[in-house]
């Protein structure tokens, strides 16, 4: 038996000495542990023994690390990691598919969840992060910023968790990054040009593209300009494209007025919505039009949520439930093994179905035939 302790690492010893005295209640939480010289002399071991112990301790939980002040114990009887997902003050309905991965990661991960909404002005998001290091929370996701609050204002918290050796993961933030944070993109733009290709190659030369509000929903300005590189890449092909804008909140008579107007105007053959929701929508308000109208325009949505198969709507998968997987994986990994930040882009694909199909005639001098 002496044998076999002997062969064990003295690091692995010594960790497991400052361990056992946290359980039992000798380190308490929130204690400074000793300097390391004083480790050094306790335990008769080498700087780095010492340092690889407590970055192991650390790793899993038990302590924590603050840069120029010292390492402190983090155990107060919970053993699972306390993850803060924070999410944009406007209630954007995708995020519960989103939320849905995060929760199943976290289930199987053994995590345990807190959520905060972020606001927009400096001294909330100073007072956010303040309340994050006070529960001692080990890690945070952040879900989708752009547009929706300051990324100025996010690095005033960034910095503060960053202080502490709190690992951040970021969703979809299209615009530059924190840095030290971990990043998940989706490529909504190359997804939303590929869906607007296909449209026009169908024989659509007149489009119409429809969005609601500054930030109801995700990506909204990648999802644009994925629409607009693929107009400009077919110019030669389509006759007119337009961008409308309006809000969900007012009345259907007043939805219905919008865009009858445009349709009137315009004669639009496909009507590209920039979610699922304003899809659905169009779709209803072209029902109600005279004329069989409903019938003659195609519709697309995007994101691809539960509804849009039952409505046979044309879109674009969103990968929410994988995004919200991969941050909690991301952020576990980043807690327990110590990984250094990193960046990965999900994919997402064009669904066709039967809300997409070709013009009904030939229209004006452009042709209306299909580009192979």
């Amino acid at each position: 038996m002496s044998d076999i302790l002997d062969r064990i690492p003295k690091y692995m010893k010594i960790k497991e000495i400052l361990r056992q005295e946290i359980e039992e209640g000798l380190l308490k939480d929130g204690e400074k542990i000793a300097p390391e010289s004083a480790l050094i002399k306790r335990f008769q071991a080498s700087k780095m023994t010492i340092i690889h112990a407590l970055q192991e301790l650390v790793e899993e939980g038990y302590m924590r690390r603050e840069q120029g002040r010292g390492t402190f114990v983090t155990y107060s009887g919970r053993r699972s990691p306390l993850i803060a997902v924070l999410v944009p003050p406007s209630d954007l309905r995708p995020l519960t598919f989103l939320m849905d991965g995060i929760e199943t990661a976290a289930g199987r991960l053994e995590c345990e969840l807190v959520s905060f909404k972020m606001k927009d002005d400096k001294a909330a998001c100073t007072a956010l992060a303040d309340r994050l290091i006070s529960l001692k929370t080990d890690g945070a996701i952040v879900c989708p910023v752009d547009g929706a609050v300051n990324l100025e204002n996010c690095q005033l918290w960034f910095n503060q968790l960053k202080k502490y050796e709190i690992p951040v993961v970021i969703l979809d933030l299209q615009s530059q990054k924190p840095m030290g944070a971990s990043l998940i993109k989706t490529n909504n733009e190359n997804a939303m040009a590929e869906l607007t290709r296909r449209v026009i190659k169908l024989g659509h030369r007149r489009l119409l593209l429809i969005r609601t509000g500054k930030y109801e929903y995700l990506n909204t300005a990648a999802r644009i300009n994925g629409f607009l590189r693929a107009v400009y890449q077919y110019n030669d092909f389509v006759e007119s494209f337009h961008i409308l804008s309006y809000n969900e909140n007012d009345s259907m008579d007043a939805r219905r007025h919008i865009v009858q107007s445009f349709m009137e105007e315009f004669h639009p053959t496909a009507l590209m919505a920039l979610n699922d929701h304003i899809a659905i929508d169009l779709m209803r308000i072209l029902k109600s039009l005279p004329d069989n109208i409903h019938k003659k325009v195609s519709v697309t949505g995007f994101d691809d949520l539960p509804f849009a198969e039952f409505a046979g709507l044309t879109t674009v998968y969103h990968p929410f439930h994988e995004v919200g997987e991969k941050a909690m994986e991301m952020l576990h990994a980043m807690i327990k093994k110590g990984k250094r930040p990193y960046s990965i882009t999900i994919p997402s694909t064009v669904v066709i179905r039967d809300s997409l199909k070709p013009p009904a005639k030939k229209d004006g001098r452009f042709s209306n035939t299909p580009i192979s």
